[in-house]
């Protein structure tokens, strides 16, 4: 026996080390990932930056691809059969879809496929490590916290002080181009964080939101938790952690409020009450179950939670306080002021020609589109044609001096960039996952599947609005991870969920 234990030693300690170092690489990934440093390549377009054909390399892929490689070193287990297919099938299909449509950009279409798998591949990995999802959700909300501090001091100062070292670049309100919101003679510069735009900080602060408040008002979860550890003598920390992320709630959503994010103000509004509120059909389930000897959960809970109600207070006060300092300003971006501001009627109109300009592209495009992230070249293309050499990055479009912008909604997006073809394929896949969440809804775990839920709808929602959920790395992030939370509880059962 002293044999075998001294053979097994070196090898125990190994394994530990390993461990030890992927455990601090995946939680340095994560908190590196909503930063915006990066090496790039500048790319133009009709004399306007091109963001989406610049050659990039972000900070944060040097600690995810660590924790990728690190990953064989750990062990691991696989998706389920039926999910492994269909997502091999899925990015085989679309890839060859790609190949055949020739990109219109190479440059553009290359970085999103490399952006788009290289999330995917961390995060299939930290489901393959068995990572448990609360630790992941906890350093996510914690990743924003900076976000939310640089947005307070950038309403404070009224000017973005730019910062290589974070990727934020210099914003003044006094020049054009600068997102403001426009009162009167009042220029209001809007908070961006670290993020290239306010929107997309109010995307990130909404899930933040959700996220923290999921955590802090799942009793059961932390109740179950507390059991599991009584048994195993190990001392909890959930309520510690649940009470720290209750207090990043107001912060976060005095940063969603500064971010004047109309797409994620609705999204936040639609899918906060989808974390809170029981769902009725569980507590007509609950009472069924109680009345043939079945154990129930949270039956007896009501609704709604009384900590639920504290958070919930918490953020309307929170939201309200600040919509009332700044009434003016909430008025004109919510459409309650007497005459529409300027800047509203042009954003309102930028917007409508953006999804004009995208079914145009799909008209010229309509069998295998142009490639993800090309739709702006080819739109270039088709709004002047061009007499030398075919250079795409001197088309202007007729009578606008603006940038080209790509659609404000990600469906019109896909079938532009995939067409008629990939665009099926993209439809197939989310029928698949559909079925599988029906399948799920019932057996899976209710709790994580509200979050799910909430998360999938304020993507759906704020991909209605927006492009930079497809488009652009820190949108890109927040779709991936949304697909990974629906994964997870697909994937997963409550003992891997608890296990902190």
């Amino acid at each position: 026996m002293t044999s075998i234990s001294s053979h097994n030693k070196p090898q125990d300690t190994r394994f530990k080390i390993q461990d030890t170092i992927f455990g601090f690489i995946w939680r340095l990934t994560i908190l590196l990932l909503p930063l915006q440093t990066r090496w790039f390549s500048n790319s133009t377009l009709a004399g306007w930056p091109f963001e989406q054909g610049r050659l990039s390399f972000y900070i944060s892929w040097i600690p995810l691809i660590i924790t990728i490689i690190l990953s064989f070193f750990v062990p691991k287990t696989n998706l389920s059969k039926k999910l492994r297919i269909n997502l091999f099938w899925f990015v085989v299909l679309l890839g060859a879809i790609n190949i055949v449509s020739t990109p219109v950009d190479i440059r553009a279409s290359g970085m999103w496929w490399i952006q788009i798998f290289l999330l995917t591949a961390f995060f299939i990995t930290l489901l393959r490590a068995n990572i448990s999802l609360k630790s992941i959700l906890s350093w996510f909300v914690i990743s924003l916290i900076p976000h939310a501090i640089l947005a307070f001091v950038q309403v404070s100062l009224q000017y973005v002080h730019g910062w290589s070292w974070i990727g934020v670049a210099t914003q003044d309100p006094k020049n054009l181009g600068v997102s403001v919101v426009e009162a009167g003679d009042l220029r209001f510069l809007r908070a961006y964080g670290g993020f290239p735009h306010p929107n997309i900080l109010g995307g990130f602060m909404t899930f933040g939101i959700l996220i923290a408040t999921w955590i802090s008002t799942n009793v059961p979860f932390d109740q179950l938790k507390n059991k599991i550890d009584a048994r195993g003598s190990t001392p909890t920390q959930g309520g510690g952690r649940g009470i720290f992320l209750i207090t990043t709630i107001p912060l976060f959503a005095m940063a969603l409020f500064y971010s004047f994010s109309r797409s994620a103000w609705i999204a936040l509004a639609v899918s906060l009450s989808l974390v809170l509120v029981k769902l009725p059909f569980d507590q007509i389930k609950n009472k069924i179950d109680a009345r043939w000897g079945t154990p129930t959960h949270g039956g007896g809970r009501g609704i709604i939670s009384l900590r639920s109600l504290g958070v919930l207070f918490f953020i309307i006060a929170t939201f309200s306080f600040f919509a009332y300092l700044n009434w003016e300003l909430f008025s004109t971006r919510v459409g309650l002021a007497p005459e529409p501001a300027r800047l509203e009627i042009q954003s309102t109109s930028a917007r409508s020609d953006s999804l004009t300009d995208g079914i145009k592209v799909f008209q010229a495009y309509p069998i295998f589109g142009t490639g993800p992230n090309s739709e702006l070249p080819a739109l270039s293309a088709i709004e002047r044609p061009l007499v030398k050499g075919g250079d795409l990055t001197q088309g202007v479009k007729s009578g606008d001096f603006r940038p080209l912008e790509p659609p404000h909604n990600v469906f019109v997006l896909i079938l532009a960039n995939f067409g008629t073809a990939g665009a099926l394929i993209i439809f197939g896949f989310l029928l698949f996952l559909l079925r599988q969440i029906l399948i799920h809804w019932r057996s899976g775990d209710s709790n994580l599947r509200s979050l799910s839920v909430a998360l999938l709808f304020s993507w759906l929602i704020i991909s209605l609005f927006d492009h930079y959920l497809y488009t652009l790395w820190s949108g890109q992030l927040l779709t991936i991870f949304t697909a990974f939370i629906i994964i997870f509880w697909l994937n997963k059962n409550k003992a891997d969920i608890l296990d902190a």
